[in-house]
């Protein structure tokens, strides 16, 4: 009984306080696989781009996508490859996107595959902006509180921790062809950098040199007409 209590007091507190009844979240349904075939999608997807108005940016984006959506309803190679796919909808719209139409070799679902990918990049809140906050200050111990943002960057100590602990631990990290080009391309990479950021030192002091001679000799010229 406790803990069917605790259930229903989780539930009703989920039901007054998650925007259940927003028409965003609504009609992202339509994204769905599930939602391909049913009668209401049409509607929906014609929604769905009035919401997202920064990616239909005309009408003709949109009559494009209503089109395009009613081919995707029926469409055999959509259909041929639905079983393969898992639950991950993200793969899903990858494979949508894919298709081309024998007539003009032109994909099939160009204009809806980049409103359901628009659709699915919608952040659920702040939660990955904390946690890149929360990488930043695992990456910076005692012995690299100098480090900036830029070296951060530059130096992926945020991609290799977020590696790491996606595989769990370093000798779990496989080991790719991408991988081990970039590693024999690194040392030259840095030489290249090195090189740059001392000719643009070069550069400054040059800049600098030229701007004290200039004011050098605009104050000699002030003092020899003053003595004159």
């Amino acid at each position: 009984m406790a803990i069917r209590s605790c259930l229903k007091t989780t539930t009703d507190y989920l039901q007054k306080h998650l925007p259940i009844s927003n028409p965003v979240l609504r009609d992202l349904q339509c994204v769905q696989p599930v939602a391909r075939k049913e009668a209401t999608g049409r509607a929906t997807v014609g929604r769905l781009c009035q919401h997202l108005k920064k990616v239909c940016k005309s009408d003709v984006f949109v009559d494009r996508v209503d089109a395009e959506w009613l081919l995707y309803m029926t469409s055999k190679e959509v259909d041929a490859f639905i079983p393969q796919i898992t639950a991950d909808i993200f793969t899903y719209w990858s494979n949508v996107s894919l298709p081309v139409t024998s007539v003009t070799d032109c994909k099939m679902f160009t204009h809806l595959s980049c409103l359901a990918k628009a659709s699915l990049t919608i952040s659920h809140g702040n939660a990955v902006a904390e946690r890149g906050f929360s990488v930043n200050t695992a990456v910076l111990s005692k012995d690299r509180m100098s480090l900036d943002e830029t070296t951060i960057q530059a130096i992926g100590l945020r991609v290799v921790t977020q590696t790491i602990r996606l595989h769990g631990k370093p000798t779990a990290v496989p080991v790719t062809r991408s991988m081990t080009n970039t590693v024999r391309l690194a040392h030259s990479k840095y030489l290249s950098y090195l090189d740059s950021e001392k000719q643009k030192a070069a550069r400054k002091k040059e800049a600098t040199q030229t701007a004290e001679n200039i004011e050098i000799a605009r104050k000699k010229g002030g003092c020899n007409k003053s003595a004159s």
